[in-house]
């Protein structure tokens, strides 16, 4: 999990001196990682702010470059069904990192995967992010 927070730390910093070398001042960087669990979109989300407002664009465009998280929920319901309620902030947690991990970890025989670990991960990651 560490160098993945390493990585949050420089898309971070890169993204804050993106934000303010476009004329936006420094909280806005912080402010939109807050509200927008979308790495890509972030940045684009710097351009959407500067061209001007165009919702349907927007939505647009937004779909088209987070469309991927579609399908990773597609292919983690199976997994996740018998989650009971944690199904839930375990999907919408999902990020491209968070679900490499949970798909691609073998845990051992002795831990007993009720959800908790997958949905601990979410949250850890999306927490750092």
């Amino acid at each position: 999990m560490i160098p993945m927070g390493l990585s949050f730390l420089f898309l971070g910093v890169g993204f804050g001196l993106y934000a303010t070398s476009q004329g936006f001042p420094w909280w806005t960087a912080p402010v939109l990682a807050s509200t927008i669990f979308a790495g890509s979109m972030e940045f684009v989300t710097i351009g959407l702010l500067m061209a001007g407002f165009d919702p349907v664009n927007t939505f647009m465009l937004t779909l088209f470059v987070n469309g991927r998280h579609f399908f990773y929920g597609l292919s983690a319901l199976q997994r996740y069904v018998h989650m009971g309620w944690k199904w839930f902030p375990t999907v919408a947690w999902m990020c491209d990192e968070s679900f490499a991990i949970n798909v691609s970890t073998k845990l051992p025989d002795d831990v007993d995967e009720n959800g908790s670990t997958s949905m601990y991960r979410g949250l850890i990651i999306s927490s750092g992010w």
